[in-house]
């Protein structure tokens, strides 16, 4: 069961997506199944490329066939046309494949060191509340680096 996607139903895939992620193991959940096209000059979903894939290996039609299973795995298969310098017809290229889950996400080291400050941080403002001290903001951990915005004084940034 597919259904030809176009620009307006993002949002249906966005919300099957978090139905999914909400209940995985839900009874009545029945295959989702969508396929997304671009194809070269079309008013949707363009095709945009470096000048040498231009040169050389221009796309002119990517199709991905997406479908997510039953028990939590999902599939794609997906085809690029392409116009091979040189050749007199074009090149279809396929690739499909089905991903598992095998465990639950890590987060980087760099996302597990912020995490782990943010959690001190606030376990030292709730000690400090509950023993009624007062609670001192916490400043962000490097206050010397403002981010840049165009356009906007640093006062407002």
């Amino acid at each position: 069961m597919s259904h030809e996607l176009d620009s307006r139903d993002a949002e249906r895939v966005a919300l099957a997506e978090a139905w999914i992620a909400q209940d995985p193991d839900a009874e009545t959940r029945t295959e989702l199944a969508a396929i997304v096209e671009a194809v070269r000059g079309g008013d949707t979903n363009g095709i945009v490329a470096n000048p040498f894939l231009e040169h050389a290996f221009k796309t002119l039609r990517y199709t991905i066939d997406v479908t997510i299973h039953d028990d939590g795995s999902w599939s794609y298969e997906q085809t690029t046309l392409l116009d091979v310098r040189g050749k007199p017809e074009p090149f279809a290229h396929t690739d499909r494949n089905t991903l598992r889950k095998i465990g639950e996400p890590t987060p980087n080291p760099t996302a597990q060191a912020a995490l782990a400050e943010a959690a001190g941080s606030v376990a030292s403002a709730v000690a400090a509340a509950e023993a009624g001290d007062t609670v001192i903001p916490i400043p962000p951990a490097d206050d010397s680096v403002k981010p840049a915005v165009p356009g906007v004084p640093d006062a407002l940034a």
